[in-house]
């Protein structure tokens, strides 16, 4: 009797490349790209800077890793808790290239502009997080399946980032560097692209950790909201899609309240602004799929 072979290949259908087999290729760039910054500027990783150097390629093998085990398991349920997370990691992905670039070219200073591209930004991501949560969780039925998506959203749109913010850097330095030029003299460095590439290296390591963390509690709030949704009255799902938008509404007023603050004042309302948006962006998906499932069910079937 002949082995099934493996649901989730490295290669997919018709020869397409698999999630598993994007993310090697998207670490193997990742670091093909830090490698070349550095050659230009070895400065950016002497003494406490090559912490940061040590750290991205530890997360980024720690990448590949996971990748190498997805590539090798063969369930089902597995292959779509993936898909669904590869799919809202390359949508992740082009969110954050396209709020790179707008940073990038169009360096706004106001309130509006910096709500609008750092709350926004974060908002977007973590609604996208709940989304591959939920979205996944309707597919397996699995908690742990839902999260799993989540992450690889995560971890796929962090690759798609942090390599877009290295290659854009090497025909634009002097451009990426021009915001930096007030901190850069503060610092001992000599080389401005030095710190630039530290300055980047740093935040590649934040982005790795960050983003999987994130994508790890709105994903499990989403999948347990959308599991007790579905097995519970209408009027809780009823109830709960006039709270969130309530919920929602709260935490940006907060968020936009502490960016007209002093930085010293910003922690408590920004705080209750991330964690009352959050808890509403995690749970809008599973309402939505609740009171679709339901309608759907009350639905009288045509003959």
């Amino acid at each position: 009797m002949s082995t099934p072979a493996p649901i989730f290949q490295w290669r997919g259908v018709n020869g397409r490349p698999s999630a598993a087999g994007a993310v090697l290729v998207g670490v193997l760039l990742v670091i093909s790209l830090l490698l070349i910054s550095i050659w230009r500027h070895p400065e950016s990783i002497e003494v406490a800077s090559r912490r940061f150097f040590v750290m991205d390629v530890a997360l980024l093998l720690l990448c590949a890793v996971i990748a190498v085990c997805a590539a090798l398991q063969r369930s089902e349920r597995f292959a779509l808790a993936v898909g669904v997370g590869a799919s809202l990691g390359y949508a992740l992905g082009l969110v954050h290239i396209a709020h790179h670039l707008v940073e990038f070219l169009f360096p706004f200073n106001g309130p509006m502009a910096s709500f609008a591209l750092g709350a926004g930004h974060l908002l977007v991501a973590l609604a996208l997080f709940a989304v591959a949560g939920t979205a996944a969780w309707e597919r397996t039925r699995s908690v742990a399946l839902a999260v799993a998506a989540a992450l690889w959203s995560a971890m796929v749109s962090v690759l798609i980032l942090v390599a877009f913010v290295f290659a854009l850097q090497l025909p634009f330095e002097s451009q990426a560097e021009a915001p930096l030029q007030e901190p850069f003299r503060a610092s001992s460095m000599k080389d401005a692209g030095a710190f630039l590439v530290r300055n980047s290296l740093e935040a590649a390591s934040e982005m790795l950790v960050r983003f999987p963390v994130l994508a790890f509690f709105m994903s499990l709030a989403g999948a347990l909201a959308s599991a007790w949704m579905n097995s519970h009255a209408r009027s809780y799902a009823l109830a709960a899609a006039w709270l969130a938008p309530l919920m929602f509404a709260t935490g940006a007023l907060s968020l936009w309240h502490a960016n007209s603050l002093e930085r010293s004042l910003r922690p408590p309302f920004v705080m209750v602004g991330l964690l009352s948006a959050g808890i509403s962006l995690a749970v809008m998906p599973a309402i939505w799929s609740a009171l679709r499932s339901i309608n759907d069910r009350c639905r009288p079937h045509l003959l």
